[in-house]
């Protein structure tokens, strides 16, 4: 059988929330939360398109939920842009237990506009709730992780999906893919699914 039951580059092996983060050598989960810690509970993960960035706040939501914490994640997108109802209305609505303790992963911090943004950071420190967000630049939370895309995350990546034994694309196969995908991972993940479906057809 070929096709997305078997295919490990197939989407419900590489979503975000099920594929595990491929950490360096030089950097571990530790590292993170040590500077989350530093910075009082509030972090930014910076990176460019199809980095990890979704996957690395995933596998800290992971974390932190199996520490008991609440953790409430949002997805902002262009066209989807809304927060939970205790980060939006009026503050004397609220009171300390409507976040205390708990963390707001937030992925698309760049969706909010600069006051948007503010108001929310504002409300998270009234509500003592922790702040995590993705972006693509420094939006000016502390940095906690900085993503760069290089081939050597791809190597981590596709040998996490797939096994030696199962064969795996030659060196020059894998930098043909890195180059052609403009050293995009998101998108390499996509072309590693074409080469797998043409190698189990032949």
């Amino acid at each position: 059988m070929t096709g997305s039951d078997t295919n490990p580059f197939s989407t419900r092996f590489i979503r975000p929330d099920v594929c595990e983060y491929a950490f360096s050598p030089q950097e571990s989960l530790k590292d993170i939360l040590s500077r989350l810690d530093a910075a009082g509970g509030r972090g930014q993960i910076v990176g460019p398109h199809g980095c990890g960035k979704s996957t690395l706040m995933n596998a800290l939501k992971r974390h932190f939920e199996s520490q008991g914490i609440a953790v409430r994640h949002v997805m902002l997108t262009s066209s989807s842009a809304k927060l939970p109802k205790q980060f939006t209305s009026p503050i004397n609505a609220l009171d300390h237990s409507d976040g205390a303790g708990s963390l707001l992963l937030l992925d698309g911090y760049e969706q909010l506009n600069w006051w948007q943004r503010m108001r929310l950071r504002w409300r998270c420190r009234h509500l003592k709730c922790g702040l995590i967000v993705t972006c693509h630049r420094d939006l000016g939370l502390p940095t906690i992780a900085a993503l760069t895309p290089d081939i050597e995350r791809l190597r981590l990546v596709v040998s996490q999906l797939i096994s030696a034994a199962s064969g795996r694309p030659s060196e020059d196969e894998l930098e043909q893919i890195y180059q052609v995908s403009k050293c995009d991972i998101r998108e390499c993940i996509f072309q590693l699914y074409d080469w797998y479906e043409r190698r189990a057809g032949t």
